[in-house]
Formats: C-alpha cells, structure tokens, sequence
C-alpha cells in the first residue's frame, strides 16, 4: 500500500497542470481535506510543531513527528506528503535511517530544504551539501524499492538570503542541483513576483512548487506562468487559529454569531473525520 501511494504521488507530478496540495497537520484536518476532494496532501512542519506547542526548525521531536505522520497516512486513502525541513537527520543518525522510517510510516513523498538551522532563522547551507542529502535520500528510497517523491527545497526566498537582484539566479542553481542529485520536484516557498516565478519554472528541469501567499497570482495565472504544484503551508492551520479567536471573542462579548458562522463543518466531513 506504501509504495502504490507513491507511485500514485509520482504520476500526479507527471501531469501537464497545476497540482493543489493543501497542507494538514493532524488526521482530522486531513481527512477534511481528503473530503473536499483533493487527490494527495502534505503536512506542514510549522503547523504540526504549533499544535503541540513548539516552534518550527526541527523542534517537535522526532518520535512525535514521525508518529503524526504515520497516524495522517494511515487515516486517508490519499498519499501524504511530509515537511520534514532538513531532514531530521540529528534525531534519526542520518538520512537514510529517515528515509526508511517514512516508508514504514507509510509516508509518499518527503521535502527538504537547505535551511542552516545552526545559524537560527537567517541561513542557508552550501547547495552543494545539500544535494548530497538529496542524493542519499534517493539512494535510500531506492535501496527498499519505495518511490519516495522528494522535493528539493531551497529558502533562498522564504528567509531571503543574500541580494534581491541575485537570488533568482542562486535559486535556480540550488533547484537545479538538487534535481540533479535526484528531486522530483522543485521547492522554492517565498518566490511571489510572476516575471520571476515564470523564469524559474523555464529554468528548472522539474514541476516547480510556488507557497501560495496573499497578494500572489491566483491559482489559474500560477498555473500559466509554468507551475506544477501549489501548497499553502501552514495557512490551513492559521486559518483554523482565526476562526477559534472570532468564536472565542465572540462567545466573551456573548454573541454567537462566530460559533453558528465557523462551528460545523459539512456532515459528510464530520462523518468522514471520525469514520476510523
């Protein structure tokens, strides 16, 4: 069942249009949106670490990552997805031992980026460095026959490092090694300018995954200007956050308004969340 899901993960990269792959962070809110329809989820590092009280950069333990996202890829039919940022590699001894814990977890596809997270929020490591972490995850996946979809992700833009006018030429050369080393797609959350995204997506020999944000181009232009997979990060979860804060000022000033506007979902989605 593992690798049939990534093999389905893999084929729908291989379609000739946009792919939406919203974010979850628990078996409910994937299974929400497994309901709506969409054909595969991922989760969201930063949203999962928050549900339990953690910042984001590898802070929520590994036992309880890999856990959560055993518990979301046996909770739906779709493949899921994990934001596993660098890789969790201090935690596991190495990529390949993290490589092999997401097959078992059932897990069918994996991102991972060049964050530096010895230097706090602001650097990168060497692109170099990180094709080799690429290169070994996909050693790996192949070493257990699990076609593992690995998204190369640079955070070039995300955390913006270096000049404005260099960054898209040192992002396309990281997304082009990283797919050189063995990524089947290319990652580059932050990137919001059309002009640029549409030169990135001629430039990297891979689906190009944008981070949709408020003030982007809509789904259809995205998806004209050469990008194959939008995800929305951890935005699902936020928006979950606002809809308790309105429900939660609205019940101290005694208006239920927000619980009746925000406090169901549809019943097909209830019955779907607890339907295991």
């Amino acid at each position: 069942m593992s690798r049939d899901k990534a093999e389905l993960l893999q084929s729908l990269h291989r379609r000739d249009d946009l792919l939406v792959v919203p974010n979850a962070w628990d078996v409910g809110s994937a299974r929400v949106l497994e309901t709506a329809g969409f054909p595969t989820i991922a989760s969201s590092s930063a949203a999962f670490a928050w549900s339990i009280g953690l910042p984001d950069g590898e802070q929520a333990p590994w036992d309880e990552v890999i856990g959560g996202l055993a518990r979301m890829a046996a909770g739906v039919d779709v493949p899921v997805s994990a934001d596993l940022e660098g890789g969790y590699v201090d935690s596991t001894g190495g990529i390949d031992r993290t490589v092999e814990a997401l097959a078992d977890a059932g897990i069918a596809g994996v991102g991972l980026e060049d964050s530096d997270f010895g230097s706090g929020d602001e650097g990168v490591v060497a692109a170099e460095e990180h094709a080799e972490v690429i290169a070994a995850a996909r050693a790996a996946a192949e070493a257990l026959d699990h076609p593992l979809f690995i998204n190369g992700r640079t955070e070039l833009y995300i955390r913006r490092v270096g000049a404005d006018d260099a960054r898209l030429e040192e992002a396309a050369r990281r997304l082009a090694l990283y797919v050189d080393a063995g990524a089947d797609g290319a990652f580059c959350p932050g990137i919001t300018d059309a002009e640029e995204i549409e030169e990135l997506a001629k430039r990297v020999d891979a689906p190009l995954n944008v981070l949709w944000m408020p003030g982007m181009a809509d789904l259809d232009e995205l998806e004209h200007l050469g990008v194959r997979r939008v995800t929305v990060g951890s935005q699902t979860y936020l928006a979950a956050l606002a809809a308790v804060e309105r429900i939660a000022e609205g019940l101290n000033e005694r208006d239920l308004g927000p619980l009746e506007e925000f406090g169901r979902p549809s019943h097909e989605a209830v019955r779907r969340v607890a339907s295991r």
